[in-house]
Order: structure tokens, then C-alpha cells, then sequence
């Protein structure tokens, strides 16, 4: 079998990865300076702000797992920025139908229109108190009242850990174009990373489940025989595709920070033609 051609990432997308963090982080002070216009958006920000600081977290460790060309861990942190980006834009791009509705007639009922935004569900879902004292206590030990609201936490069907990354990214898939009223080609683009990143989930999830796919991960084969060789680290360096993943990611979060602002947030534009430079330089490698 023939060894995978290496392709190492270079001191410009290291930098460009550097620059769009940063951006990432001033789209966060965005986000908390920000009067949204109205309660129903709030959510959306709150959800837009935690997801974001979370993700630019998750990223600037993923490069420095990179660095340390520790790929099989990298690959578990680039799964949860797949998670954090189809997330975001799921909450934004769910809400938009309820909201026009009600921004239509404001007659309709708050809390009606409340029951029907996930991101709303979600957020008041996540009882601070209810999430902290599951953490902190063993279950045998808490008050009877706490061990209900936890069985209908889980028993909701609104409950986020019911709605899988895979299934957001088809929603998206089926109903973000149209929703959005884009045109033909952006939209086409769009729906393509958006495939390619369920793939890209899939293929990472290997590593979260240890199911069969890490076999071949550690144990080498050669004409379907075992070589006797074990891979302690993951031996083949493709940090390009893996640092130009996780920026596209993060790209995708800024693009939904824009669109919850009505158009404008650091790190869209520019970074996407510095990237999609670097995508094509990387093939040269």
C-alpha cells in the first residue's frame, strides 16, 4: 500500500490562523456590546457568544496540537468545532421563520413563539442550578424534586442532546438557501461544506467511539498482513488540510455572527480569499 503523501502546514496559514482567532475574539466584544432589537434575539446572541468563545478556545488548542503533532487529538477537537458551527448557524437560521412571524404580527403570543425557536428551548433548558448539581452529586443523593425536572429535562424532545450534529447540518442542508434567499451559487457552495463537513464529522468520530476505524490508525498493514509496526502517534503529517479545516470552521462561526448582525463581523471576507489561497498552495506541497 502506498504511504499517503504528507502535507505540513506552513508558517502562513499558522499566521492566518493567528489573525482570523483574533478576529474571532473581537466578533466576541461585538456580540457583548450589541443592543439586540428584541427579546426573541437575545437568545440568539447569548447562544452566538458562548458558542464562539468556546469554539476560539477549542481552535487555538487544536493548533497547538497540531504543533506538537499530536493529530489523533487535534482530530477530536476539530469534530467539536464542527459541532459548535453547525450548531450556531442552526439556532440562527431555525429562529428565522417564528421571528418573521411575529415581527409580522406581534399579536401572536411571546411564549408561543418562544416554543417554537430551538435556540430559545435550549437556553432555558440549561437550569445552571440543575446542570451544577448533576455534576457535583451523585443522583441517589438528590432531593426528589431535582431527580423529576431531570427526567423531563431528558424526556423533552426539544432537548439539544436529542438533535445530532449530522441531522442540524441537514436541516441547514434542506432549508438555509431558501430561508435565506440566497442565490444559486453561494448557496451551492455553501451546502457543499456544509456535506463536507458531516464527512469530515464522521470520519473524526472515530477516535470519540474507538470503533473500527482506529484500527488502521495504530496497527500497520501492508497487503492486508499486520507489519508487526505499531503507531504510538499518528505518523503522517497533513496539518495543512487539518489547520485549513478547522479555519473554515471558524470562518463559518464569523459568518453567522455576521448574519445575526445584519452584515458585518471580523474575520469573513478577507480571510476567506487568504484561505482559499492557502487551500491551493497546500496541493503544491
Amino acid at each position: 500500500m502506498q504511504e499517503p503523501t504528507e502535507r505540513p502546514a506552513t508558517s502562513a496559514m499558522y499566521a492566518i490562523a493567528a489573525s482570523l482567532a483574533s478576529a474571532a475574539w473581537d466578533n466576541a466584544g461585538l456580540l457583548r456590546t450589541d443592543e439586540p432589537n428584541s427579546e426573541l434575539e437575545v437568545y440568539l446572541y447569548d447562544w452566538a457568544l458562548v458558542l464562539v468563545v468556546i469554539a476560539l478556545d477549542l481552535f487555538e488548542s487544536h493548533t497547538e496540537l497540531l504543533l506538537a503533532k499530536r493529530f489523533r487529538a487535534a482530530a477530536i477537537v476539530r469534530r467539536s468545532l464542527i459541532d459548535y458551527a453547525i450548531r450556531l448557524r442552526y439556532y440562527i437560521v431555525q429562529a428565522i421563520k417564528p421571528m418573521t412571524a411575529y415581527a409580522e404580527k406581534p399579536s401572536i403570543p411571546l411564549d408561543k413563539i418562544k416554543q417554537q425557536i430551538h435556540a430559545v428551548n435550549d437556553w432555558d433548558q440549561s437550569d445552571a442550578s440543575l446542570i451544577s448539581k448533576g455534576a457535583e452529586y451523585d443522583h441517589e443523593f438528590w432531593p426528589d424534586s431535582l431527580k423529576v425536572a431531570f427526567e423531563q429535562y431528558l424526556a423533552n424532545p426539544t432537548d439539544p442532546t436529542q438533535r445530532n450534529t449530522p441531522a442540524m447540518a441537514y436541516y441547514l442542508i434542506n432549508n438555509e438557501p431558501k430561508m435565506r434567499g440566497m442565490y444559486a451559487p453561494a448557496a451551492e457552495h455553501l451546502l457543499m461544506r456544509y456535506r463536507a463537513a458531516v464527512a469530515a464529522w464522521i470520519n473524526q468520530s472515530i477516535y470519540v467511539h474507538g470503533d473500527q476505524g482506529v484500527v488502521t490508525d495504530v496497527i500497520e498493514y501492508k497487503n492486508n498482513i499486520k507489519t508487526g509496526n505499531i503507531w504510538r502517534l499518528q505518523p503522517f503529517d497533513f496539518c495543512s488540510t487539518h489547520l485549513l479545516s478547522a479555519i473554515d470552521y471558524l470562518m463559518h462561526m464569523n459568518d453567522s455572527v455576521a448574519i445575526l448582525r445584519g452584515g458585518f463581523a471580523w474575520g469573513t471576507q478577507g480571510a476567506y480569499l487568504s484561505a482559499a489561497k492557502l487551500w491551493g498552495e497546500s496541493w503544491k506541497i
